[in-house]
């Protein structure tokens, strides 16, 4: 496996956290102890990912983490065959240990047909400022892309998904 589109983070106890982007149908992570010189074996988050890029960041005030990526991984999706997979839907979900678990998966975005991609967030205040690639058609189709801006509180991450029936609030 060749992690392409790194993106290391400082944990709070001097660790850092990478996660990857990769072909193989997940987000993959790795740690290191010594700034970054040596990592350990790359290991699936357990989270579903086309080879797209993760954002993680440190939700300010608190040890959580926050990962925005795009949660799926379908290799007979035509975007597979040009190695990227589909990009949607985006999602989120927090870390209370540094990685290990993630909770609270929600979406963001899903663009169906469409693509959604290449996260980046500002926290101002009490609300997140999420910036991501918008795209109307399929990846293969290379048509024009636009940049959407979504400002979420960050208490919504947080939240639990409620569902009743079909329908989850």
């Amino acid at each position: 496996m060749v992690p392409r589109n790194r993106r290391s983070f400082r944990l709070e106890n001097g660790k850092l956290l990478a996660v990857l982007r990769t072909s193989l149908g997940a987000v993959y992570k790795s740690y290191s102890d010594d700034k970054g010189t040596t990592w350990t074996k790359p290991v699936s988050t357990g989270l579903a990912a086309p080879a797209s890029t993760p954002l993680l960041k440190r939700i300010p005030g608190s040890g959580d983490l926050l990962l925005v990526w795009n949660n799926i991984f379908d290799p007979k999706h035509p975007d597979f065959q040009n190695g990227h997979g589909p990009r949607n839907p985006l999602t989120s979900a927090i870390s209370s240990d540094d990685g290990r678990t993630w909770r609270n998966i929600k979406t963001i975005e899903d663009r169906n047909p469409g693509a959604s991609s290449t996260p980046a967030v500002t926290f101002v205040g009490k609300k997140a400022l999420l910036t991501y690639n918008t795209q109307p058609f399929a990846l293969a189709k290379r048509e024009l892309y636009s940049v959407r801006l979504k400002i979420i509180p960050i208490d919504w991450f947080r939240q639990k998904i409620i569902c009743r029936t079909t329908r989850c609030v």
